[in-house]
């Protein structure tokens, strides 16, 4: 188990607020688009096209 300093754990919390408050388009992209694009490439039917090439 990796055990991490307070400062950097502060700095992950501090860098995932960040991500949750953009706005505008980089905003939807992260928080709405990004999640759904991840969730579609673990499917397993996607997953197989994308590993025939």
């Amino acid at each position: 188990m990796k055990r991490t300093s307070g400062r950097s754990r502060k700095k992950e919390v501090k860098a995932d607020k960040n991500v949750e408050n953009q706005k505008g388009f980089m905003g939807w992209i992260t928080n709405s688009l990004a999640p759904k694009l991840d969730k579609l490439t673990q499917n397993v039917y996607i997953m197989a096209i994308q590993h025939q090439s």
